[in-house]
């Protein structure tokens, strides 16, 4: 797995969403979550930041086809990869509802 395509592949997922274009950036962001999956295993300081991303940007396609409840596990995922310099509670994490939380970052701090 190339970084750059994998790298290419979470920012074409990130311009997906925010032109509303949720079933596209859906297939492009989980394609970008599993190379990021086999880049962190080798390299998981650089990597898993990136993996995280990845996931907010599926959950973020999820809640944008108006598939909510699947999103909350990929918010949790992305959450769970993401260095943590503090302790994160649950009101650190938007609500996932409406059509407008498809355009923000979940647990991206």
């Amino acid at each position: 797995v190339r970084s750059d395509l994998a790298t290419c592949l979470l920012a074409l997922s990130t311009a997906l969403n925010k032109t509303g274009r949720y079933e596209n950036s859906l297939t492009v962001a989980e394609e970008a979550a599993r190379a990021f999956i086999l880049l962190a295993a080798d390299h998981p300081d650089y990597f898993r930041p990136l993996l995280g991303q990845a996931y907010n940007n599926w959950a973020m396609g999820l809640d944008g086809l108006g598939r909510s409840a699947e999103a909350v596990p990929k918010v949790r995922e992305a959450v769970a990869v993401f260095p943590r310099s503090r302790e994160y509670s649950s009101r650190d994490l938007p609500a996932l509802s409406g059509p407008r939380a498809g355009r923000r970052s979940f647990g991206a701090g």
